[in-house]
């Protein structure tokens, strides 16, 4: 790892009233090699990639 393979992402999130009022975000992440499909249903896919 070097700072060529860091990847970041930035965003915003205006938050309801329903989440301010001790509501719950969740967030779905999942990484993936370079070059590595992560859609299981590609024919290309490699699980152990």
């Amino acid at each position: 790892w070097g700072p060529e393979s860091t990847r970041t992402l930035t965003l915003k999130y205006p938050p309801t009233e329903a989440l301010k009022h001790n509501g719950s975000l969740y967030a779905h992440v999942f990484f993936a090699q370079s070059g590595y499909s992560p859609d299981p249903s590609d024919p290309e896919y490699q699980p152990q990639a």
